[in-house]
């Protein structure tokens, strides 16, 4: 593994302790340098993550890292997903019940639709209403295990 990883698995991990049981978690630690110390964590949480939640971690998360004595000199980013990026772990799914959803398949089929419920296994989603002939089909409610999914967006809508 390159030192680069190792480090930020590290970080990861204290990360990880810090927000466990917690309404915040963590989706990706990338240390781009281990000469210049740039770290950037990705973190999400049940309920959104504002602005002054990325301040208060990364307070606390610098004291640790000063433990962990991996790197001199660094630069902690606290972020948070964009919007153009796909959700990756399970529990960021609740949030997003009623809000509309692209899934990618891992068969190779693209599926849009309004997340209704999220199941043991998976979820539920209200496929897009379609005109065929000039009548509107009535929606589909389908249900897909997490362990199909190659993607998933959602969508924002500006209307």
């Amino acid at each position: 593994m390159h030192p680069a990883q190792e480090i930020a698995e590290k970080i990861r991990k204290a990360a990880e302790n810090l927000l466990q049981g917690g309404p915040f978690f963590v989706l990706d630690v990338t240390v781009s340098s281990t000469k210049t110390g740039r770290i950037r964590m990705v973190i999400d949480g049940d309920r959104g993550v504002t602005i002054d939640d990325c301040a208060e971690i990364s307070r606390e998360l610098n004291q640790r890292i000063d433990g962990l004595k991996v790197l001199e000199d660094y630069n902690l980013e606290i972020t948070t997903p964009g919007i153009d990026q796909p959700l990756k772990l399970e529990r960021q799914f609740p949030k997003h019940i009623g809000r509309e959803l692209k899934v990618e398949l891992n068969d190779g089929r693209t599926v849009k639709g309004r997340l209704k419920a999220i199941t043991s296994e998976g979820f539920q989603l209200e496929e897009e209403v379609k005109k065929v002939k000039g009548k509107l089909q009535q929606a589909s409610l389908t249900e897909f295990s997490f362990k199909d999914i190659k993607k998933t967006f959602v969508l924002v809508s500006f209307k």
